[in-house]
């Protein structure tokens, strides 16, 4: 009786001993919620520094962007404007260099933008300055011709010729008029250059020869408006040569750019010393050829006063005697008319 008593008490006790842990198990057992997760602070991003330099040799240029760079992160792409016109048409990748060829005389500015890691960009740029080809020397302009005469030189008179005077007989010699003459066989030279002609008239003598050549870039023509010559088309350091056999005045175009104008002044031979006229009164006796035109006026001088040239008073035309007896009659009638009222 007692150890049943002794076995129910001490169950109570660890029943009460055990039931306040349960509580604190269940609690031990059930897992812990994680915390929630901190937000991780990201700076922006930094675009990258674009730079470009060139070098060249014959017209090759090499493009030189490996200077580029940025600060927090790395350069991807390469895109290229070699042409000057805003649009990068050349694609390298993550290569920095590419090279390109350009023509002579080109100028223009090239660009480079690069992009980074993070999609942001920035460009750069450089002149492109490709010297011109120097100007080739023409090979076919024709030398100048030399002088041609036509006769002895020695046979020419001393001192120039004067003015024959109307007063002078007819019959002198007329192998006076007839004096040798020097014929140059020059020619004349027009240069075609910023789209005109230089110079924009020339003269010239009848046999003479003038020699168009193009020093522009663009192709010319040197075309006569009457058609009598045409060069055709002359590219860059082309030549061409008309002879002109005939006096005028012939005007030629460009027939490519019809602006462009210009004249040949062919003068005839001897045309310079020309010119004889007679006088106004009397006689008129003309000038010799060779005289210039002050000295022709004079000859047409001469010549009028020798129509006049008598030695007494000029004639009026009026007969004079009836009009001497009409003066006598007056006077008679006057002092018949004075003694009568005396009287």
């Amino acid at each position: 009786m007692r150890s049943t008593r002794r076995v129910a008490a001490a169950c109570a006790v660890g029943a009460a001993l055990l039931v306040p842990a349960i509580p604190l198990a269940a609690q031990e057992a059930e897992p812990s919620a994680p915390d929630p997760a901190r937000p991780t602070l990201t700076p922006s991003n930094v675009r990258p520094d674009a730079a470009l330099s060139s070098t060249q040799q014959d017209g090759a240029v090499t493009f030189d962007a490996s200077a580029s760079t940025d600060s927090d992160g790395t350069i991807a792409a390469y895109e290229w404007d070699l042409d000057g016109d805003s649009v990068y048409e050349t694609k390298t990748g993550s290569a920095p260099r590419t090279d390109h060829s350009y023509e002579p005389g080109t100028t223009l500015i090239a660009s480079v933008r690069v992009t980074d890691d993070a999609g942001a960009s920035d460009d750069a740029t450089t002149a492109v300055v490709v010297a011109a080809a120097p100007e080739p020397v023409p090979a076919d302009t024709p030398e100048p011709a030399p002088l041609v005469p036509t006769d002895d030189l020695g046979a020419q008179p001393a001192e120039p010729r004067g003015v024959r005077s109307s007063r002078e007989p007819s019959g002198t010699d007329d192998g006076d008029a007839a004096e040798p003459k020097v014929v140059a066989a020059a020619s004349g030279g027009v240069t075609i250059r910023d789209f005109e002609f230089a110079p924009a008239t020339i003269k010239v003598q009848v046999g003479d020869t003038v020699t168009w050549t193009n020093q522009g870039p663009t192709a010319h023509t040197a075309t006569a408006d009457n058609g009598s010559f045409d060069s055709g088309n002359l590219a860059k350091g082309r030549s061409y040569a008309h002879k002109f056999s005939s006096s005028g005045t012939f005007s030629y175009f460009c027939k490519p750019h019809p602006f462009m104008k210009g004249k040949v002044v062919v003068a005839g031979a001897g045309s310079s010393g020309s010119g004889g006229s007679s006088g106004s009164g009397g006689s008129g006796g003309s000038g010799s050829g060779d005289g210039d035109s002050g000295d022709t006026a004079g000859a047409g001088a001469d010549s009028g006063s020798s129509g006049g040239d008598s030695g007494g008073l000029a004639r009026t035309g009026a007969d004079l005697v009836p009009w001497s007896l009409f003066g006598f009659s007056l006077l008679a009638f006057g002092a018949a008319l004075r003694y009568r009222l005396t009287d």
